[in-house]
């Protein structure tokens, strides 16, 4: 993804190719919104594909719902902190968080609360972001987009 380039689409979207780097492996999430705020949304539903795929769309309930706060020096750092955060609840509570709702957001702090369903496994065990070669940006005709690498062990 190049910050730099216009963006044709502004629809909200999520694409979970995989790629490997060194001996680790990584999944790229990548997602695109009209706002920061649809980026939150778009990226958990990325992040919930990536865990357990399908669920996100097939969930007719939630099980688990918790309220998320993060706070960072950039826009880039606060969506990075909240996904790890994400990402260590599902660990602990057993629930792959499909859905948000967004209490407040401005470019150094989120509360929101999060919406899972548990489950049973994974396909994919996600360890950790990485946050020095994650790019998010704000482009030229206003889309947020973000590409963030995820290392995975395969279930």
């Amino acid at each position: 993804m190049n910050c730099n380039t216009q963006q044709n689409n502004n629809k909200a979207k999520s694409r979970i190719p995989r790629l490997t780097i060194s001996n680790a492996n990584f999944q790229l999430l990548e997602s695109e919104a009209r706002s920061g705020q649809g980026l939150f949304k778009s990226s958990l539903k990325g992040l919930a594909d990536m865990l357990k795929p399908g669920l996100r769309n097939s969930a007719d309930h939630y099980d688990c719902v918790m309220r998320v706060e993060a706070v960072a020096d950039d826009f880039k750092g606060l969506l990075l902190s909240f996904l790890s955060r994400v990402l260590a609840l599902t660990h602990r509570q057993k629930a792959v968080f499909c859905s948000l709702n967004i209490e407040e957001l401005t470019e150094t702090r989120i509360v929101a609360q999060v919406y899972g369903v548990w489950f049973g496994s994974l396909e994919n065990d996600l360890k950790a972001i990485d946050r020095y070669k994650s790019e998010v940006c704000n482009t030229a005709n206003h889309t947020w987009s973000c590409s963030i690498p995820i290392e995975f062990e395969v279930n």
